[in-house]
């Protein structure tokens, strides 16, 4: 896991308030009794975890990752995690949580192997070069 560098001056924690809070003030004017019964099960399952409130340490998020998927449920959809190339992210940092599928397939898994694919850019544009080259050639015989 990507931590701040040693000689970070502050101490960042992430807090999920204003998401937690966005749940609440949109529970008194729902509507919808499957929206208000999710906004309520939502809420219950994370008021059991006062922490994502308070504030979480980068290390800790790992251990509340469920809790924090459920809750941005809402934001990362999981009709879309192949559509969409998005993550949170801690402010100050490159650490990423809560991935689309997307994004670890089509960005995050290839740049492991970037020299590699690089590698193979290289050889196409190559090879495109040398068929471009040879249909000019050819066609001025």
């Amino acid at each position: 896991m990507n931590m701040l560098p040693e000689d970070f001056m502050m101490e960042v924690t992430l807090s999920f308030h204003k998401v937690i809070a966005h749940y609440r003030e949109r529970l008194k004017t729902e509507t919808n009794p499957i929206a208000i019964a999710f906004l309520n099960a939502t809420l219950d399952y994370v008021s059991q975890h006062p922490r994502l409130e308070e504030g979480l340490r980068i290390e800790e998020i790992e251990q509340e990752k469920e809790v924090i998927s459920t809750l941005l449920s809402d934001l990362f959809p999981r009709a879309l995690t192949l559509n969409e190339i998005k993550a949170a992210t801690v402010p100050f940092s490159d650490f990423l949580f809560n991935k689309t599928q997307r994004l670890i397939i089509y960005y995050l898994i290839p740049m492991r192997n970037s020299f590699h694919y690089f590698q193979i850019l290289i050889l196409i544009t190559l090879l495109w070069l040398v068929v471009s080259f040879l249909k000019i050639s050819i066609t001025h015989t």
